[in-house]
């Protein structure tokens, strides 16, 4: 990016491309510098990548959060939060993907931020999961086997920590236990 708009995206050998999805999720009440944001997903049924759109003076950006699976069910929310002290506030991006662990679906529910540093470029985080369970029938609520919380603290800051009263965390859960600061260039 920048592009000038979401269609001319698409056109740019990202098909199939699906921006006028029935109910997409899309941001609401942005203010400048954040003219926008939405989900827009690629590909074919099966092998589908969720992207997030975001609009500022300069045109449209467009990718998946730094770092992530491409197999994304969709975004949940979208949701402006002042994270990092002075200038704009971030972008939260809320989202669940799915994948098999054996003969087994499994969700990871997931955050990640999007910010604009003086490169006046968005850019966003590695995602980040909180919980992760079975999610075999789309018609039932996740079996959340395990729980994060999240705590924002000064300097820019998110503490990802055990839930209270959760269960005991799984040894590769715990890598996520940290407090990460947030820096957008």
């Amino acid at each position: 990016g920048p592009y000038a708009s979401l269609d001319a995206w698409c056109k740019g050998g990202h098909k199939p491309c699906f921006q006028d999805m029935d109910t997409p999720v899309s941001l609401a009440g942005a203010t400048a510098p954040w003219l926008g944001a939405r989900e827009i997903v690629t590909g074919d049924t099966g092998d589908t990548v969720v992207h997030v759109a975001i609009r500022t003076k300069a045109g449209w950006f467009v990718g998946p959060p730094q770092g992530d699976p491409t197999d994304a069910v969709g975004v949940g929310s979208l949701a402006l939060r002042d994270v990092v002290p002075g200038g704009a506030p971030e972008l939260v991006v809320h989202y669940v993907d799915d994948w098999l662990a054996g003969r087994t679906q499994m969700c990871t529910d997931r955050l990640a931020y999007c910010g604009l540093g003086a490169s006046g470029r968005p850019s966003c985080t590695p995602s980040l999961p909180l919980r992760e369970g079975t999610c075999t029938d789309p018609d039932q609520p996740v079996e959340w086997d395990w729980e994060l919380g999240i705590r924002y603290v000064a300097g820019g800051r998110v503490v990802f920590a055990p839930k209270a009263g959760g269960v005991a965390l799984p040894a590769y859960a715990k890598k996520w236990v940290a407090t990460y600061s947030l820096a957008f260039p």
